[in-house]
């Protein structure tokens, strides 16, 4: 321990995570050089269906595993550039693999941003570099973004959870053009910083304009109770 009282990481520990780090990098060059071969070729030759099956019985590795293995070696193989970044352990196979999935439906895309797409992996985990391909797979693959916009309108919805108060909470699920619609509607000046009241916040503020927008449609006051004491 420190002399704070955390807990340091001992010799075990620190090899353990060592020893972790090459294995990665072992795999990614392991798959690079799997990449250079060909793979149906030589799986063939020795009996087997496919690539992911020898890999699989060769290695034990689960089905699952050896078919991305499969898919990464396939994918770098057509990409010089991918291929040396994953032999020299700049990218991961997690990396390798996010990148084989949107590779596979728009590869002249990908030929063509190959060093951009690289260099995204140096700055985003796994699944951060997912969310940044699914932005790049929208701009470049018109087909799939006119069904994502197809799907989005389907699934649309507005769900409310009510309290045993009266009070709850909602979710809603829009396209584009309804929430644009919806933030528009939405959109309020900020409250002045300067007086007695604490300013609301955005979220606050777009509370208040929705549950206006509800009064107005209705013909109702937002403060029926207020509004009793007055006529009273």
């Amino acid at each position: 321990r420190s002399a704070d009282g955390r807990v340091l990481p001992g010799p075990a520990s620190k090899r353990a995570i060592t020893l972790l780090i090459e294995a990665e990098k072992l795999r990614a060059e392991a798959v690079a050089h799997l990449a250079v071969a060909d793979n149906h070729e030589i799986a063939a030759l020795q009996g087997y269906l496919s690539p992911s099956r020898m890999i699989a019985h060769k290695t034990s590795a689960s089905k699952y595993e050896a078919d991305m293995l499969a898919r990464v070696a396939a994918f770098v193989g057509r990409h010089a550039a991918t291929a040396q970044a994953l032999a020299e352990g700049r990218l991961s196979i997690a990396h390798a693999d996010r990148l084989a999935q949107v590779e596979s439906k728009l590869r002249d895309e990908y030929t063509r941003d190959e060093q951009q797409l690289l260099a995204a992996c140096n700055s985003r985990d796994p699944e951060q570099m997912g969310r940044f391909l699914e932005q790049w797979r929208w701009k470049n693959d018109k087909d799939a973004s006119k069904a994502d916009a197809g799907r989005r309108f389907t699934n649309r919805g507005v769900i409310f959870q009510e309290r045993f108060d009266g009070s709850g909470t909602s979710r809603c699920d829009l396209d584009a053009t309804g929430l644009a619609a919806l933030m528009a509607a939405l959109e309020t000046p900020p409250d002045a910083t300067k007086g007695p009241d604490q300013p609301r916040t955005l979220a606050q503020r777009r509370a208040d304009r929705l549950v206006g927008i509800c009064h107005e449609a209705l013909g109702t006051s937002p403060n029926p109770g207020n509004q009793e004491s007055e006529n009273d």
